[in-house]
């Protein structure tokens, strides 16, 4: 067991050290206030002072004061590089083992602190990550690695680290291309592509597809399934169940084959709810739209995705917890690759204003195919090449790789053409 001394004890406090120490590192912990410390009382092979005063025998790690803090938006992270390596809240006190605050830099990036200022849609532009060039690093990961090496040189103890795993999850946004819709919609449609795209192969396309002659093109579910069968692959399916909305669109969920759908797919796959565009602004369209998913397959809805991946820290994130999801799969990035919570391990949302640790885990994915095809504009080669650069990353650190794409990403139709063979190669590499 490691002993941890600490100034002060706080939720902030308790909540790192449990995801630096249980979830990371996967051992047990003890912390005491060093006011009452003892020798018997932190009897332990491993100490670790946090504080301002180093200590004799601890390994000591300088605090700078976010953790013992109320929530203030005028918290802001010094940042240094040193030996190409950064680092937040650093400090050039003298006799500490460690040169900067880790436990309030995880607790900084983890709690999504930076995000409490913004509305939906948190650009990853503004965050502290990218303007500091770390974002495509799993920052958490790197200084939990650093601070294993440091307590193993000075203890000798030994200290496990996270497993490798891989999580495939699709978000059904649009069920179907073509398919199940009704006829107003299929007038309307084909009316506005008509006179935006004038391609009329497309037409033809959609007639086939109406008339049985052909498969809808976002029909890729068969395909889904087997390939992460053939490569014993975790899937996840986020599904939409919001009314037809100017950003919702997908098939309506009394249709009985989308239903069936549904229900097949929960054979082969988990299954969980992507809450559409409205429901940021209803609590009570949120809460239907769970109440349709449970309907359809007989049983309680655990996790989640948001449509566009709008959050509103804490508002999204409460509003999950109070319809019954556990596990939220939201954090990433739409138009960039990389690491929004500095991390590849899931953690418990921390809920700033409440001070407060939640039942809501929060699991966070590193790759959407939207980011690499719509807005990094790369070619499929090149998307391949920094998955797989990013599934070594999560390899050599540990932790979840979890991508994200769309049953139409797969349909190998319009600007998806050629992306299968990148969804098969990081199944098969992964």
């Amino acid at each position: 067991m490691i002993c941890i001394c600490s100034e002060y004890i706080t939720p902030r406090l308790e909540y790192t050290l449990d995801f630096i120490f249980k979830r990371f590192f996967l051992t047990d912990l003890k912390i005491i206030n060093c006011s009452s410390y003892n020798q018997s009382n932190c009897n332990y092979d491993v100490k670790i002072y946090y504080g301002h005063t180093p200590k004799q025998n601890f390994l000591n790690i300088p605090e700078s004061g976010i953790l013992k803090e109320q929530y203030s938006h005028s918290i802001k992270p010094n940042h240094k590089i040193e030996n190409n390596k950064n680092y937040l809240f650093y400090s050039d006190q003298k006799g500490f083992d460690i040169n900067f605050d880790i436990f309030g830099a995880v607790f900084f990036m983890i709690s999504r602190y930076e995000e409490y200022n913004y509305s939906y849609n948190f650009s990853f532009a503004k965050s502290v990550a990218y303007k500091n060039n770390f974002l495509d690093k799993p920052i958490v990961n790197i200084w939990l690695n650093e601070l294993k090496t440091v307590l193993i040189k000075k203890f000798k103890i030994k200290l496990k680290t996270p497993e490798y795993k891989f999580i495939s999850t699709i978000d059904i946004d649009n069920a179907y291309a073509y398919k199940n819709k009704t006829v107003l919609r299929q007038i309307f449609s084909t009316t506005r592509f008509l006179l935006r795209e004038k391609n009329f192969k497309d037409l033809k396309k959609r007639l086939k597809v109406n008339l049985g002659k052909e498969k809808d093109p976002y029909d890729t579910y068969e395909y889904i399934l087997e390939l992460h069968k053939k490569y014993d692959k975790n899937l996840i399916f986020f599904v939409q169940l919001s009314n037809y909305g100017k950003f919702d669109k997908n098939i309506n969920y009394k249709n009985k084959n989308f239903r069936n759908l549904i229900k097949n797919l929960s054979k082969f796959s988990e299954i969980g709810i992507h809450p559409g565009h409205a429901s940021n602004f209803s609590f009570e369209t949120l809460k239907k739209e769970v109440e349709r998913l449970k309907k359809i397959l007989s049983k309680q809805i655990n996790k989640s995705r948001q449509h566009y991946l709008m959050l509103k820290f804490p508002d999204t994130y409460r509003n999950l917890i109070k319809v019954g999801i556990k596990q939220d799969f939201t954090m990433g990035f739409s138009n960039a690759i990389g690491y929004r919570a500095g991390t590849t391990l899931p953690f418990e949302f921390y809920d700033l204003n409440k001070e407060k640790k939640t039942e809501l885990t929060i699991y966070p994915f590193t790759v959407m195919d939207v980011a690499l095809n719509k807005y990094m504009m790369v070619s499929p080669g090149i998307a391949m090449e920094i998955i797989i650069k990013h599934i070594n990353i999560t390899k050599k650190y540990g932790g979840y790789f979890i991508s994200a794409w769309h049953n139409e990403s797969l349909s190998e139709y319009r600007e998806w053409k050629g992306w299968r063979k990148v969804f098969e190669q990081i199944l098969k590499y992964g």
